[in-house]
């Protein structure tokens, strides 16, 4: 996910070489990623996970670059959720802020974000790592 594409990240900036090993199969991201349906007149896509992010420190000035060079995007709408039995949208935030933090998005989907983060590392997909230390490859 984004901590383990960070993390290889910054070793990299340190010169150490890492490998990132991710269970997902076409692309890393963890909780940011995206799923896309083919449907009759095109394409939809949908984060399912996590629908922004903020970012601090180090990480800002990572958003700052991507925000420039169209990665990613401010999110100045409200939040809430869709009630299941109704269909209404209730709205419980608004102005774009998550406690003062500026929130982002992909600018087609959160998989923008991981994809950023992943430019140039090492990857490798269906890969499960367990607990007590054994890789395992998905077929």
């Amino acid at each position: 996910g984004i901590a383990g594409l960070a993390c290889a990240r910054r070793l990299e900036e340190l010169g150490i070489r890492a490998t990132v090993f991710d269970t997902g199969r076409t692309a890393p991201g963890g909780r940011a990623s995206s799923r896309s349906l083919r449907l009759p007149n095109g394409v939809l896509t949908f984060d399912h996970a996590a629908q922004f992010f903020t970012a601090t420190g180090a990480f800002a000035e990572l958003a700052r670059g991507w925000e420039a060079d169209g990665t990613i995007r401010r999110w100045d709408h409200g939040l809430g959720e869709l009630n299941a039995r109704t269909g209404a949208f209730v709205e419980y935030a608004r102005h774009g802020t998550a406690g003062g933090a500026d929130r982002w998005i992909g600018a087609r989907s959160m998989r923008d974000v991981s994809a950023a983060l992943a430019r140039g590392l090492d990857v490798r997909q269906g890969v499960w790592v367990s607990p007590d230390g054994g890789i395992t490859r998905r077929a």
